[in-house]
């Protein structure tokens, strides 16, 4: 039977956790930029910008599952 809510969690390698940690501080950034635009002057968009925010979070979410492998 398929593990399909991850159960049992396998060990992860040192160059993976690196690699996560990396995935997740460049997020962070990038997140932290993007609460930047609010201060500008010509700010427009705040769904726009919440949907930017909430698609990082997605995108940083696969990306740590695609390096630790899990299924």
């Amino acid at each position: 039977m398929l593990d399909v809510m991850r159960i049992k969690s396998g060990e992860l390698s040192a160059s993976q956790k690196s690699a996560i940690e990396f995935i997740k501080d460049f997020g962070n950034q990038f997140h932290h930029h993007i609460d930047t635009f609010k201060e500008l002057k010509e700010f427009k968009g705040g769904r726009e910008i919440a949907l930017a925010k909430t698609k990082l979070e997605e995108c940083v979410m696969w990306a740590v599952k695609g390096v630790s492998g899990e299924q």
